[in-house]
C-alpha cells in the first residue's frame, strides 16, 4: 500500500474521526477536507504540532500588519494569512493525535495563538481604519472592541478554572487549603436544568447566527470570504459620511464585543451556570 495513502487514511481515522465535534458543520468540514493533505505534507517534513501552532500564530500576526494597511489589496491578503491560520489550528490537532504528541502544553498553546489572533485581527483592523479616516475615535472604539473581544474570552475559560479551584477546595487539596474545615459547595440550582440539557430555542439559534461573526473563529470565518466582497466594493456606500462596508463591519465587531461580555458575566451568575458546569463535571 503506498506510505502515502497509508499515513493520509490514518490522519482521517485517527486525526479526525477520533473527534467527531470538530466536524459540527459546513464550514469546519470544509477544513477538514483540506487540513488532512496538508498535515500529511506536514508530517513527511517533521513539523511538530506545536511547530505548527507556531506557524499559525505568525500567519494571524502577518494578517494584522495587513489589515493596518487600510487598503482592499490589505484585506485581501490579510484574509489569505488568516486562512492559513485555521488551516494550521486545524493541522496541529491532528498532527498530535496521530503522532500522539498530545500534551497540554500544545493545548495552551492552542489556546494562546487564538488569544494572539484575536488581538491581531482587531488592532489591525482598526489601525487600518483609523489610517483612512484620521479620527482618533475610531481608534478608542477599536481598543474596546479588542478588549472586548478578550474579555469575553477570559469570562468563558473562567467557568474552568473557577470550578477546578472549587472542586481542590472541597477536597482540601489546595495548598492553603485549612485541613481542619470541611468546605462544602452550596448550589441552590434547583430544578434548573444542566448546560448539557439546555434546549435552544428558535431566537437562541436565531443570536447565534448573527453574533457568530463576532468572535471566536467565526471572526475569521466570516472575514475571509467578506474581503472578496470589500475588494470588489471599495468605494464608499454612505457618501455623505464616507463610509464603507469595511467600517459597517468594524462598528458591528466593536458594538458586538462591548455589550456581550457583560451580558455572559450577568447569565453566568444570574443563571448559576458556574453552578451547573461544576455540577455537570463533577457529577456534585
Amino acid at each position: 500500500m503506498n506510505p502515502n495513502k497509508k499515513l493520509l487514511d490514518q490522519i482521517v481515522l485517527e486525526g479526525q474521526k477520533k473527534r467527531p465535534e470538530l466536524e459540527p458543520d459546513l464550514i469546519d468540514q470544509f477544513y477538514r477536507m483540506i487540513s488532512r493533505y496538508v498535515s500529511l505534507v506536514l508530517i513527511r517534513l517533521r513539523f511538530t504540532p506545536n511547530s505548527v501552532s507556531s506557524i499559525a500564530i505568525l500567519c494571524s500576526i502577518i494578517g494584522g500588519f495587513f489589515l493596518a494597511q487600510g487598503n482592499t489589496s490589505g484585506y485581501l491578503i490579510a484574509a489569505f494569512f488568516f486562512f492559513l491560520f485555521l488551516l494550521f489550528d486545524y493541522c496541529d490537532g491532528e498532527m498530535a493525535r496521530v503522532l500522539d504528541r498530545q500534551s497540554i502544553s500544545g493545548h495552551y498553546l492552542d489556546y494562546v495563538a487564538h488569544f494572539i489572533m484575536f488581538a491581531s485581527f482587531m488592532i489591525g483592523l482598526s489601525y487600518g481604519i483609523y489610517q483612512y479616516h484620521s479620527t482618533g475615535t475610531y481608534l478608542i472604539l477599536g481598543f474596546c472592541g479588542v478588549a472586548g473581544i478578550l474579555l469575553r474570552s477570559i469570562a468563558g475559560l473562567l467557568v474552568s478554572e473557577v470550578i477546578i479551584r472549587e472542586n481542590l477546595r472541597v477536597k482540601r487539596q489546595l495548598p492553603m487549603s485549612n485541613q481542619d474545615v470541611s468546605y462544602s459547595v452550596r448550589s441552590e440550582t434547583g430544578n434548573i436544568p444542566s448546560i448539557k440539557s439546555e434546549s435552544k430555542s428558535l431566537i437562541n439559534k436565531l443570536s447565534r447566527i448573527l453574533i457568530r461573526p463576532s468572535g471566536g473563529d467565526g471572526i475569521v470565518f466570516f472575514y475571509i470570504p467578506f474581503s472578496v466582497i470589500l475588494f470588489l466594493f471599495p468605494s464608499p456606500i454612505i457618501s455623505e459620511l464616507n463610509i464603507r462596508l469595511i467600517d459597517i463591519y468594524f462598528f458591528y465587531l466593536c458594538s458586538v464585543n462591548i455589550i456581550l461580555p457583560f451580558i455572559k458575566i450577568y447569565r453566568n451568575i444570574s443563571q448559576q451556570k458556574l453552578e451547573l458546569a461544576y455540577r455537570d463535571v463533577w457529577g456534585d
